[in-house]
């Protein structure tokens, strides 16, 4: 069965304590990733990676992909008329309007 996971990794940077990343990344289940940076070295080399950063008083948004997700990425690329990244309240959402 397939599962989603929410890890937020910012508090792990320095860790070498082993989280069972193995059993999450490497089955047949989606992860969603907050600093991932800080656990690179436990990443699957095939990913689809979305970085936001604040710019002035909007957020950008850069889609990175590997190996099978280059396929999703240019999905996206295709179909987007623009991504919406709202942070209130320690939340973010994001909208995606197609074309």
């Amino acid at each position: 069965m397939e599962k989603l996971y929410h890890i937020d990794a910012y508090r792990l940077e320095d860790s070498d304590e082993d989280l069972g990343f193995e059993d999450i990344f490497f089955e047949n289940n989606v992860s969603v990733i907050e600093w991932g940076e800080f656990i690179e070295e436990f990443l699957p080399n095939e990913r689809l990676i979305f970085n936001i950063r604040l710019v002035d008083d909007y957020r950008e948004v850069e889609i990175i992909s590997s190996g099978e997700y280059k396929k999703i990425e240019e999905r996206i690329r295709e179909k987007l008329v623009s991504l919406i990244v709202e942070a209130s309240n320690g939340v973010c959402s994001i909208a995606c309007f197609e074309k």
